[in-house]
């Protein structure tokens, strides 16, 4: 949204200081241009006198020196709004660990630290220290999400 104002605001202030290419000037124009909306009045004749062409032509810059304005600020106020709500925003959240409490032969053991992606029907589990154990399903008792593992 800024960049599309930034550039649209570029744009009037350009017609605004140069106006756009028309016959009177230039003769036969390409099409691109003949297009465009006038901004710079275009018949002398319709106008009587010299200076009420120029007044005509003057109030055409204001009028398009006041889109730019609003235009650039907008773009700013839009750039702004974009920085302080990617500065302001939340982070990633937290990191969640499982504590899983499984059976081992005869044994219940607990483990606590990060999930990680395994393969269907087991469970990998990385503690803070140490190497990452696999335990499959049908062994886990229990599972808790947990902030910590103190």
């Amino acid at each position: 949204m800024s960049a599309a104002l930034a550039l649209f605001g570029a744009y009037r202030a350009l017609r605004a200081a140069y106006g756009t290419p028309r016959d009177e000037y230039l003769g036969e124009i390409s099409p691109l241009f003949r297009r465009l909306p006038s901004t710079t009045p275009r018949y002398i004749y319709d106008y009587g006198t010299v200076s009420a062409w120029h007044h005509a032509a003057a109030q055409t810059a204001v009028n398009d020196l006041r889109l730019a304005k609003g235009a650039t600020i907008g773009s700013l106020l839009a750039f702004a709004a974009a920085a302080s709500v990617t500065w302001f925003a939340p982070g990633p959240p937290a990191p969640a660990f499982l504590k899983a409490t499984y059976q081992t032969l005869e044994t219940t053991a607990t483990i606590c630290g990060e999930s990680i992606a395994s393969p269907t029907g087991t469970l990998t589990i990385k503690p803070a220290e140490g190497e990452a154990q696999k335990i499959q399903l049908p062994e886990v008792n229990s599972i808790k999400v947990v902030k910590s593992c103190d």
